[in-house]
């Protein structure tokens, strides 16, 4: 949807209520932010196309979503089939969301929370309401699943993946 609203959360909410808990409809929407008039359409258009296009390729069903949450994910993804995707996560994650899924952990949503605090230890704990010394040994059980992944960009890409994974499954 191209629109134009001062209150895109309030209207995504409403959105969503209305599609998939009163009409009981499927499939995903994708709403642009405030645009500035004719010329900027076109370029509205084609980011929301983008958008919509990933949420296929992560297999998203009844969702919702502002399309510059997923902009830098759409651009980087676009040409990369579902299938790709699933592959990209398994090289990435795999053994990490295997291993949370078989001993009931949350390594994953711990790697990500560290990355998304630019790796500040203290921070990273406070935020998960666990003691640092926690959060180190599992931060070293994540090193000994993935191999050194803070190494060569290799942290970028994981932090990709893991927000890419969040947007799929809802990781928490």
């Amino acid at each position: 949807m191209l629109i134009n609203h001062a209150d895109v959360p309030q209207l995504q909410a409403d959105l969503s209520t209305l599609l998939f808990a009163e009409l009981n409809l499927s499939g995903v929407a994708s709403l642009s932010g405030p645009h500035l008039g004719l010329p900027s359409l076109a370029q509205a258009y084609g980011h929301v196309k983008r958008s919509i296009r990933l949420l296929h390729g992560l297999k998203r069903n009844k969702c919702v979503v502002q399309e510059s949450a997923l902009r830098m994910y759409a651009v980087l993804f676009q040409h990369q089939s579902a299938e790709e995707l699933d592959a990209f996560f398994e090289a990435m994650v795999g053994s990490l969301v295997a291993h949370d899924a078989k001993r009931n952990t949350q390594l994953a949503h711990t790697l990500l929370a560290y990355l998304d605090h630019m790796q500040n230890a203290r921070a990273t704990a406070k935020y998960l309401q666990i003691h640092v010394n926690t959060l180190h040994n599992r931060l070293e059980s994540i090193a000994n699943l993935l191999g050194p992944w803070s190494v060569d960009g290799r942290a970028v890409e994981i932090h990709l993946a893991l927000r890419l994974l969040q947007l799929k499954t809802g990781l928490h």
